[in-house]
Formats: C-alpha cells, sequence, structure tokens
C-alpha cells in the first residue's frame, strides 16, 4: 500500500508526496521522509512525527519536541491515523493529510512534458495514419479490440477513482468536539458545557474528568461534563492548558486540549469605612486619623489619597501615605463636615474608590463644671400660676437633653391638652429654656400599655433651642462600662426634693456625693434584651430626687437613679434601699452619633389626655 501525504499549508503548500513504505516521518530534521523549512514557521522547529504500520492499523507518535494534533486533538500518546486525517504540527502549521493509495495507480498533478509538442504531433500523425489503414483493411477486428481496449480503460478509470480506502464508520461514535480558546476575567466565575460528537451512546452514560496540569479551583462534574472555575487574582493574566479526558465503558474514550486565557481585571482600592469623627476637649479639637486601605490586585499598585466635597479650611490629607490632620478654629467649633475622601492609583487615576465621612467638633466647657449638665423639667398649668418640677435631665448635645422615657410619655399628654408649658430649668442658676419636642426610640413602643413598667430602662429625647455655649456629659464607652466591678468608686450628681406626693424643690442647685460604691450590675429587667443594671449602695442625703451617676472620670454611666423598693416577698427585696437605674446609653449614643435616621428610628410618644403617669 502506497502512503500519499499532501501538504496542506505552509511553505510547500499545494505539494504531494507518494511513499511505498511502512514506516516514515514528518518533520525538519534531515533524517525525515517529508520536510519542511522550519526558519519560515519557527513554530514548528523540533517538531516531528512518525507513521509506521503495525497490526492495529497505521499507528503516529511524537517523536519531537512541543505539542501536535490530529484532528484538533492533541496527541499525548501513539494513536491510529486513517485515511483523511490532518497532522498540525504547530498552531501555525504546517498541516498535512494522510491519504492511501493502491499499487501502481499514478496520481499526477502535471502532465508529462518530456516530449516536446512538435515530437508529440509526430508520433500522433504516424500512429493515426497505421491506424487508419488497419481500420480500412478489417474492420470488424479493430471493432472488437476497440471494445476490450474501452473496458480496460473503463476499469482503470473507476480503480483510480477507487485509489484511497476509508473503512467503515464504527457502530459507536465518543468524539470531544473542537472547543475554542477560552477567555476569563480573573475572580469572576466561568462555566462550560463540554460538546460532544456522539453515536450510539447517550451523553449521561459518558464520565468526565480533567487531567495534567489542572488549575488550582477548577472542578468538572464527571457526570455532566460542565466544567466551572473561577481564577484567583494571583491566577491572572496567564494562559493555561488543560486536556479533557471523556469515556464510556472501559474501551472507548477521546480527549481534547482546552486552551483558558485569564485576563487581569483591575479593581478599585478597598478603603476601610471612616467612623463618625467628633472633635472635643478630649482630643484637643485635633483631628489625626490614619486612612486604611489596600489595592486588592497582585501586584498592588501605590495609592493616592486626596479630599473632596466640603473640605474644611485647613484640613488636609497626606497623599502618599493617607493621614487625615485638622485642628477647627473657633468659628469652626460646633460645626459638622461631610467631607468626600478619594482613594485611587497613583498610575491610573480612573481606578477610585469614594468614601464620605462625617466630622464634627462638639464644644464642651468642662471648665464650668459636670454640675451644668443637670436639668430639671417642669410643667406649668394652662394659667401660668403653678410650675410643678417633675424629673431631671441631662444635657448631652447643644440641643438635646436625656430623661426617661416615661417622663417623655407624660410631656407628651400635657402637650396635648391647651395651655400647659414644659420647660426645663438649669439646676446651677435657674434659666428656663422651653422644650420644642420629645422623642422615644420604636422599641419603646411597649411604654403605650404599660408606661410604669420601664420607668427606668427607656430612654426619651428632649429637644431644646441649640445653644454652643451649652455644657454637655459625655457618655461612658462600651469599654469603661466593662470595668465596672463591685466596689466601683462612683459620684452621684443629686437635687434634692421635699419628699412630698408633690414633688418640689426649696434649692435646684445639683450637689455631688462621692460616698458611692458599685454594688453589682444584673440583669433586672427581663424582657428587654440585656440592658444594664446598677445597684448601688450608699448612704444619700434623704429625698434625693433623680441622681445623674457618673465614673471617676466624670463619664456619665446613668440618669434618675432612684432608691428600689420590691415587696417583702420578692426574690429582689434584699435591694431594698440601694439605688437602682438601667439606662440604655447605646441607643443615646446611637441619636448623638447620628447613627440612626430620626424620622423612622425614633418618634413621638403615644399618650392620650387622661392618662396620668407622674402625678405634679
Amino acid at each position: 500500500m502506497n502512503i500519499e501525504i499532501r501538504t496542506l499549508t505552509g511553505p510547500d503548500q499545494g505539494s504531494r508526496e507518494v511513499l511505498e513504505t511502512d514506516r516514515f516521518r514528518i518533520g525538519e530534521t534531515d533524517d525525515c521522509d517529508i520536510q519542511f523549512d522550519a526558519l519560515q514557521i519557527p513554530e514548528a522547529a523540533g517538531r516531528c512525527v512518525e507513521i509506521q504500520l503495525t497490526e492495529n492499523g497505521w499507528m503516529l507518535a511524537n517523536i519531537g519536541s512541543g505539542e501536535i494534533r490530529v484532528n484538533q486533538d492533541f496527541v499525548d500518546a501513539p494513536r491510529q491515523v486513517k485515511p483523511g486525517d490532518v497532522i498540525r504540527l504547530s498552531e501555525n502549521g504546517p498541516d498535512f493529510s494522510f491519504g492511501l493509495v493502491r499499487p501502481g495507480v499514478i496520481m499526477s498533478d502535471e502532465a508529462d512534458d518530456a516530449s516536446s509538442d512538435q515530437v508529440f504531433m509526430e508520433i500522433f500523425g504516424n500512429v493515426w495514419t497505421a491506424i487508419s489503414g488497419i481500420v480500412r483493411r478489417h474492420p470488424v477486428a479493430v471493432a472488437g479490440v476497440a471494445g476490450f481496449v474501452l473496458l480496460v480503460l473503463l476499469s482503470l478509470f473507476f480503480n483510480g477513482l477507487k485509489r484511497t480506502e476509508f473503512p467503515p464508520e464504527p457502530e459507536e461514535i465518543l468524539e470531544i468536539a473542537p472547543v475554542s480558546t477560552q477567555k476569563i476575567a480573573e475572580q469572576e466565575e466561568w462555566q462550560l458545557n463540554v460538546p460532544l460528537r456522539l453515536k450510539n451512546i447517550e451523553r449521561s452514560d459518558v464520565r468526565w474528568k480533567l487531567v495534567g496540569n489542572v488549575p488550582k479551583g477548577m472542578q468538572i462534574d464527571s457526570a455532566s461534563g460542565r466544567i466551572k472555575w473561577t481564577p484567583s487574582e494571583s491566577q491572572g493574566p496567564d494562559i493555561y492548558r488543560v486536556t479533557l479526558l471523556a469515556s464510556h465503558g472501559d474501551s472507548l474514550q477521546s480527549n481534547a486540549k482546552l486552551v483558558l486565557e485569564v485576563a487581569e481585571v483591575n479593581r478599585p482600592p478597598v478603603v476601610e469605612p471612616i467612623p463618625t469623627v467628633v472633635l472635643s476637649e478630649e482630643n484637643g479639637y485635633v483631628l489625626d486619623y490614619m486612612v486604611r486601605a489596600s489595592d486588592p490586585d497582585q501586584p498592588q499598585a501605590t495609592l493616592h489619597y486626596q479630599l473632596s466635597s466640603s473640605i474644611p479650611d485647613e484640613m488636609t490629607i497626606d497623599p502618599d501615605v493617607g493621614r487625615i490632620s485638622w485642628k477647627p478654629t473657633e468659628q469652626q467649633l460646633g460645626e459638622s463636615y461631610v467631607v468626600m475622601l478619594t482613594v485611587s492609583e497613583l498610575e491610573n487615576p480612573k481606578v477610585v474608590t469614594y468614601v464620605p465621612f462625617l466630622v464634627r467638633s462638639v464644644v464642651v466647657k468642662q471648665s464650668q463644671g459636670i454640675k451644668d449638665t443637670m436639668y430639671v423639667v417642669t410643667l406649668t398649668d394652662p394659667n401660668g400660676q403653678q410650675e410643678y418640677p417633675i424629673a431631671n435631665a441631662i444635657a448631652v448635645t447643644s440641643d438635646g437633653l436625656i430623661t426617661t422615657a416615661v417622663v417623655a410619655h407624660e410631656i407628651q399628654r400635657r402637650r396635648q391638652q391647651d395651655g400647659w408649658k414644659i420647660n426645663v430649668v438649669l439646676g446651677s442658676n435657674g434659666v428656663r429654656e422651653p422644650v420644642h419636642d420629645v422623642l422615644i426610640h420604636k422599641s419603646h413602643r411597649k411604654l403605650a400599655e404599660d408606661p410604669m413598667a420601664q420607668i427606668y430602662v427607656d430612654i426619651a429625647i428632649l429637644k431644646v433651642q441649640e445653644r454652643q455655649d451649652r455644657v454637655v456629659a459625655e457618655l461612658a464607652k462600651e469599654a469603661e462600662l466593662e470595668k465596672l466591678e463591685p466596689g466601683y468608686p462612683l459620684r452621684c450628681l443629686i437635687i434634692k426634693h421635699h419628699g412630698e406626693p408633690l414633688t418640689s424643690f426649696d434649692d435646684t442647685e445639683p450637689i455631688f456625693n462621692d460616698d458611692v460604691r458599685l454594688h453589682s450590675r444584673d440583669q433586672l429587667i427581663v424582657d428587654r434584651p440585656s440592658p444594664t443594671i446598677f445597684h448601688l449602695q450608699a448612704e444619700l442625703p434623704k429625698h434625693s430626687h433623680g441622681c445623674a451617676v457618673y465614673n471617676k472620670e466624670n463619664k456619665l454611666l446613668a440618669i434618675l437613679a432612684e432608691t428600689a423598693f420590691f415587696p417583702e416577698d420578692s426574690d429582689l427585696a434584699q435591694l431594698n434601699g440601694r439605688l437602682h437605674y438601667a439606662p440604655d446609653l447605646f441607643l443615646v449614643s446611637s441619636w448623638i452619633d447620628q447613627k440612626d435616621d430620626l424620622q423612622q428610628d425614633w418618634e413621638r410618644p403615644l399618650a392620650k389626655p387622661d392618662q396620668e403617669h407622674l402625678e405634679p
């Protein structure tokens, strides 16, 4: 059997070689039967295949360097080749077709030009003269010979058409169809259902696996052939080649190479949120904040920092490290600013992240003493003849005081009645201010049904006219509350009252009692989510009205502390005679820091005009 090799691509495209051999090679070296010029196709340098006739048919082996393909399938091991198969030695060729030709059949693409046209015409003329004479003398014999010759020519013609032998198609076919190069972005999920060419086989009976250098994280469903992969930041940009193997039973299988190009994706910097910045005497009204940001890409880019939108005068940022610095002027004290931070890549400013943050400067004049944080809440009747003190309140912002929700409930009830006036009176000097509004948190709605049940738990906000010179109390932080242990020294700010059914004062000047020790902290009211209960053990002046409780650093812990009284048969009767209080200062901090939407999370208390909860 003769071998026919046609060059389909490359420098020798269109050439044809017929070999009478059972073993031959195709490559660039001198020992190859069919050679190509690797200087014109550098990608194919070092490529060589050997094809040999064996008892299993014609077998092809890759004996050179680099990858080769047969019909777009990568050759990882010796494989059978059949007439019509295309052998590719590199991505850019050359390509060769493999075929078989019967011995003795000459297939030439060029006419035989051994003789010139003149010689041919002379010989043709002589032959024609001789044939003509024979036909005239023996017409019957010539006709018989002509018929025989015609039969021979027809036989040779049809045998020539059948010079290439094609084996019958197998009863079962399993072939992985060619898959184009897959382009993927790093850190984005990619999926592929591998296509198949099947005959007499159900796809559900095919089993799949990945072999070779499989990238980390890539998976294939062994039953369906679906491939999933999310390349990590470190896996791009790069090119990956994976071998797919599909099998049916133990004898039928197909493999193919899958090429994946992972593209680099430039993501914007990641910036940690900046909490609300509050400037006060405690930090010297100085802002010194280091922005925490990083580039999620690898390799990491150099970051550039800048401020934009409503930048206060004299506020600066180090563009290289992100340190924000500012000391407000006297005119800026008490103001709030929303500043925009911009973090971008230095060499690519369009890759940017924007982070807004709030800066507030709080005017706190500690030199006046924390006594000026305490106010008395009063109700004045419609006739203006009697003013009733009902509770205390502590200033925590320039326009806000805190008291208990039951006081807020009573205030709202009086506001719904014509003529009543609600004021707060500064205990140290007797200056009065009207209360404009009262708010409780929505979590306190139980108060509408039983307001006295949680008199010492729920917090209310009293809104007054904003004053930049108002002295405000500083709330203890969570870390400071954690320091409280039995025996911890506390301070109580007290305004004494008469102790009569109608609360009244002779003197509203607050006084301190420093002989107070923490007895315990416990969850006293079980239907609240973890309130902090302070059981205070101390000898206080008689008829102390609504103590405000501070720690030794003068941080506010509680307001309106009262003497506990429980029935004698109660498990809590042992607490009688001790001051106690259960503040929910977390909500107050949330309100001060404007973390809540006041229109959604805070509301006016519900009250009916005929409900009385505090008797003036």
